[in-house]
């Protein structure tokens, strides 16, 4: 790790944008959803499956938003969105406490949740931490993913405890008080967009020359490597979210007990975060995104597992090699699109990617679960998954190798760019 990237200003922003995502919608809302579910139905007796599409609505509205906020991100900078944004989304959350027992109310109040997470989603911080790591970028991505996922874990143990002691309309307004009193000082104070201060990396900087211009958005989205990538992250993300949302009742249907069941489960987490690992530091070493193969093919031997298995032990090893994948293909997305285009329409352009993954992310256990109402069983499922996987490793094969030196000048003009033959 070369002295430049790697010091105590950088890393300080790497903790920072760790802390940004770690308290974003993805931990704050999505992942407490569970615990605030059955109190709000003590009070409301609406359903689940009425409640359980208002988070569908705001991961929705979030992602929709995402291109259009990421172009703003672009133009006026990351900090002049966030920072205001930071305190739109801690409103929306405390807003939440004001339920009235109206079922379209509440879809309403999350539609505004999720309008206010496009603000501060996990965009704009991976473009900042792309901004200060070049060659150790990777990792650090990595890094700061196991952070979010790490601190995440407790943010559902807070709310269980805020509900208990103020309810659950008391937990939403503690978590808005939470947002406003820790994520908005981090950033005001220490978040800073590029090292000292610039538009680009230092040209003084170790290997790492590359300016935050590159390609525009336009650019990219004409070409064809960018909806490569999509397509490729697109059928990962429904294949591996599937299969995380439904590994438990598949296990409980195969005669599973609960326990042995969720730790299933748990050992699909600890997948993702080694796959997270090891992908970024695979890919700092690498000029070409075929790196990603070996873990399709492990993924794709952990289906084959699931197919017919019916011992925990291999529930267990088939969870973590499918779990392996997905934590890898988590640190694709955002390290291939750097790569390939720069980070001048990162944010813009990232962001429409990030809309097909929340497309996926969603369809992914909807068909697992539409399949298995259709024939009683996952087993088809499972095969479509093994030949959407299969089909996702061999568009790799399509990729050229990417640049990793400073080959980003002027306005979106490159030396020696792939793209430039497409």
């Amino acid at each position: 790790m070369s002295h430049s990237e790697f010091n105590l200003h950088s890393i300080r922003v790497a903790v920072v944008c760790s802390i940004g995502i770690m308290l974003a919608s993805g931990t704050v809302i999505i992942g407490t959803f569970g615990v605030f579910m059955l109190p709000i139905l003590h009070d409301y007796h609406w359903g689940r499956a009425a409640i359980s599409g208002v988070v569908m609505t705001m991961s929705c509205t979030t992602a929709l938003l995402a291109p259009l906020l990421g172009k703003l991100q672009d133009r006026w900078g990351i900090r002049r969105i966030l920072i205001p944004g930071i305190v739109i989304y801690a409103g929306a959350v405390m807003l939440l406490a004001l339920a009235n027992g109206s079922i379209y109310e509440f879809y309403l109040q999350f539609f505004l949740v999720g309008v206010a997470a496009a603000l501060i989603s996990i965009v704009p911080y991976t473009k900042v931490v792309s901004q200060w790591f070049h060659r150790t970028r990777g990792l650090v991505l990595a890094l700061v993913g196991v952070g979010v996922s790490i601190g995440a874990s407790l943010i559902p143990q807070l709310s269980r405890l805020l509900i208990a002691e103020f309810g659950w309309r008391g937990a939403y307004v503690g978590l808005g008080l939470l947002i406003l009193g820790v994520n908005l000082p981090v950033q005001g104070f220490f978040l800073k967009e590029d090292p000292r201060g610039a538009r680009r990396f230092s040209p003084a900087a170790e290997g790492s020359q590359e300016t935050s211009v590159g390609f525009t958005a336009p650019e990219i989205r004409r070409s064809r490597t960018y909806w490569t990538l999509v397509a490729i992250i697109f059928l990962t993300t429904f294949v591996t979210g599937g299969v995380m949302a439904h590994v438990v009742p598949m296990m409980r249907d195969r005669g599973i007990s609960s326990a042995k069941a969720t730790d299933a489960l748990t050992i699909y987490i600890l997948g993702g975060i080694t796959g997270r690992l090891v992908m970024g530091k695979l890919l700092d070493g690498s000029k070409s995104p075929r790196i990603a193969i070996p873990f399709y093919i492990l993924a794709a031997a952990g289906l084959i597992v699931l197919y017919n298995v019916r011992r925990v032990d291999l529930f267990v090893v088939s969870g973590a090699l499918i779990g392996i994948c997905g934590g890898a293909e988590s640190e694709l997305g955002p390290y291939l699109h750097s790569r390939y285009f720069g980070l001048r329409a990162f944010a813009e352009t990232y962001g429409l990617q990030f809309l097909f993954l929340a497309v996926a992310n969603g369809l992914g256990p909807v068909a697992m679960g539409a399949v298995f109402d259709a024939t009683g069983s996952y087993q088809w499922m499972l095969v479509i998954h093994l030949v959407l996987l299969l089909t996702a490793a061999s568009l790799f094969l399509s990729l050229r190798p990417y640049a990793t030196d400073a080959s980003f000048v002027g306005k979106g003009e490159r030396v020696s760019a792939p793209l430039v033959q497409e």
